[in-house]
């Protein structure tokens, strides 16, 4: 069987967590998937994953082969690639982790335009709610979107894409319930909805006359997807916290309303994070450099904009 074959079939079961979601992606049989995972586990006279019936894990073999095997992988496309006739031309495909609505709202955008530039790249897009670029099945990327307070130490390297600013939303019908908002303490009596990873702990915190301030909420409903906060808040269940990015086109046809604008919460910063490898691939590097570009260009929804 072919062994590198098998390797690029291992390297999706371990970066999606799953042999369903990698037959998905080669758009061949579960079955197939696990025969290749065992012919490699074979050849190699190892055990590459621990497998339940929830879950797949890595064992520490297998994240040596994570490790080591997907720069090697890369080392070969990039050489194939420059053997062929058409070795002036960029070819390959790029793996992108990306949360799931800045992707589709803000980030799908910069890829149509990437395409234009380089039409023979494919972008293989992961969505997942993990802030962080540490979390595990991140390693197989070649880049993850981050969109975090701060970059925490790591053996990562980012590239800035922009200041996400955030607000307090809620709808005209939840308003007209809920007693008067006028500073951080009435919150108190009103049903917050709370994102879990972004409020881990039920603080808010927001910057007010040139300091940080928090406040402990609590509400009927918490979630580790905005989009399902941002439903709710819309269905009137409550006020949420979320960055510009996902709910401009709310604001502005008047579904939700920014409330307690004098309290700004504290900006989230968006990261193109990349492994600190010897060696990028072309393609991929390409991709950093678009992405710095475009990390510099004004956004509405990176700016205060309708705090103003």
């Amino acid at each position: 069987m072919d062994q590198l074959k098998c390797m690029r079939i291992f390297f999706e079961v371990a970066r999606r967590g799953s042999f369903y979601a990698a037959a998905q992606h080669f758009s061949i049989s579960p079955a197939s998937v696990t025969k290749h995972v065992a012919a490699l586990e074979k050849s190699m006279n190892v055990r590459l994953l621990n497998r339940t019936t929830k879950k797949v894990s890595l064992t520490a073999v297998g994240r040596q082969l994570l490790d080591g095997g997907v720069p090697l992988i890369d080392r070969f496309d990039e050489l194939r690639s420059s053997m062929s006739e058409t070795s002036k031309e960029l070819a390959g495909t790029i793996r992108v982790g990306v949360p799931p609505t800045f992707g589709s709202r803000r980030f799908l955008p910069v890829i149509t335009e990437f395409h234009r530039q380089y039409p023979d790249i494919h972008i293989s897009m992961s969505f997942s709610t993990s802030r962080y670029a540490s979390q595990p099945g991140t390693d197989a990327l070649d880049v993850n979107i981050v969109i975090v307070p701060y970059m925490k130490d790591s053996s990562q390297l980012a590239i800035p894409l922009g200041r996400a600013t955030q607000a307090l939303v809620a709808s005209v019908d939840y308003l007209r319930r809920c007693p008067p908002l006028r500073t951080l303490e009435d919150l108190a009596h009103c049903n917050c909805l709370i994102n879990t990873l972004k409020s881990p702990t039920n603080s808010w915190r927001f910057n007010h006359d040139n300091a940080e301030v928090a406040i402990k909420v609590h509400g009927s409903l918490s979630s580790d997807m905005g989009d399902v906060l941002k439903e709710a808040a819309i269905m009137g269940q409550g006020i949420s916290m979320h960055p510009y990015y996902m709910i401009i086109e709310e604001i502005e046809r008047g579904l939700l309303r920014v409330v307690l604008p004098d309290y700004i919460p504290i900006p989230l910063q968006v990261y193109a994070v990349y492994p600190a490898r010897d060696h990028i691939p072309l393609r991929v590097r390409k991709f950093l450099e678009f992405l710095s570009q475009w990390g510099k260009e004004p956004k509405r929804w990176s700016q205060d904009y309708f705090l103003s």
